[in-house]
């Protein structure tokens, strides 16, 4: 669903006439948003998805310590 036409603008003077919540600025290479919750929601996403790709390659490391690791070179004892 289409937001109302709103001018926004960017870090680098670039304005923009936007309708959806979050728009790239074609000068810098910047990502401009529609309003400041458009931009804390992506900032809450981007912290979900990099914690999600942590606990995965924790998740393997683990993995690989146990199944793998420990059996070659013995508990030590």
């Amino acid at each position: 669903m289409p937001l109302e036409k709103k001018t926004v603008t960017c870090q680098c003077g670039a304005t923009y006439q936007i309708d959806k919540p979050s728009h790239w600025c074609t000068a810098c290479g910047r990502q401009i948003f529609y309003s400041e919750g458009a931009r804390r929601r992506h900032r809450w996403d981007t912290y979900y998805v990099w914690g999600a790709l942590l606990s995965v390659i924790a998740f393997l490391v683990y993995i690989f310590i146990e199944m793998i690791a420990v059996p070659l070179v013995g508990r030590g004892g």
